[in-house]
C-alpha cells in the first residue's frame, strides 16, 4: 500500500477499560486519541462531532465530507499528480432504502481505469455474498447486546460461527436471538464462559 490511489486495510479496537459500561464518562482512552489522529489524517479536519463518533452529526459530516473528497477523486479535472485534501472516500455504490445496490451516479467505472464492469461486479457481490460470508465471529469478550445483534443482523447470507465465550455483557435475549437471525446460517454457536 504505496498511497498510489489504492485502498487501505480497516481493523478495530477498544479498550475494555474505557468504555461508557466501565466508567460512566465518554472514552478518552488511546483507542479514542488513535480514532481522532486517523481522522485528521484522512479527512484533514477536527472538529467537536469527533468527539462523539456515535452521534448523527459526527456520521453525517463524515459522510459529507467523504462524498466531497469522492467527487475531487473522480472528477476528470482533479490534477492526477496532486494528492487530494483528504484520504477517506466514499465507495462508488449507492444503497436505497429498500437494501438495493446499485451504481452511484456517474460511477460506471472508476477513474484511472478502464474497468468498466468493476462496479457492476462489486454491487453483484455486495448483493449476492452478504457482507460477513463464512465468517467466523470471536474475540467478542466485552461486547454487549446492542453491538452482537447489530452486526449479526447486517449478515443475511453465507455461514457463521459465533464465538461469544468470555462475553458476560450480553443477556440470554440475544442469545436466543442469534438463532433466529440465522436460522439457514448459523453453524456453530459456542456460549462457553
Amino acid at each position: 500500500m504505496d498511497g498510489g490511489r489504492d485502498s487501505e486495510i480497516a481493523m478495530g479496537a477498544y479498550q475494555p477499560n474505557h468504555l461508557i459500561t466501565t466508567n460512566q464518562m465518554k472514552p478518552t482512552g488511546q483507542v479514542f486519541s488513535f480514532r481522532i489522529s486517523l481522522w485528521l489524517e484522512h479527512l484533514r479536519v477536527i472538529t467537536n462531532p469527533f468527539m462523539f463518533p456515535e452521534s448523527e452529526e459526527c456520521i453525517r459530516m463524515v459522510n459529507a465530507k467523504a462524498d466531497e473528497l469522492w467527487g475531487l477523486y473522480s472528477a476528470q479535472v482533479y490534477p492526477r499528480d496532486h494528492d487530494l485534501p483528504g484520504h477517506l472516500l466514499s465507495y462508488p455504490i449507492s444503497i436505497g432504502t429498500n437494501g438495493e445496490v446499485t451504481n452511484l451516479a456517474g460511477a460506471e467505472l472508476f477513474p484511472d481505469t478502464n474497468a468498466k464492469e468493476m462496479v457492476d461486479f462489486l454491487v453483484d457481490v455486495w448483493e449476492q455474498e452478504g457482507f460477513f460470508r463464512d465468517t467466523e465471529l470471536c474475540g467478542l469478550n466485552g461486547v454487549a447486546d446492542t453491538g452482537v445483534l447489530e452486526l449479526l443482523q447486517s449478515n443475511s447470507v453465507g455461514q457463521m460461527k459465533v464465538n461469544l465465550s468470555g462475553c458476560v455483557n450480553v443477556s440470554d435475549n440475544t442469545v436466543s436471538a442469534i438463532p433466529l437471525c440465522h436460522r439457514r446460517t448459523l453453524e456453530s454457536l459456542n456460549l462457553d464462559g
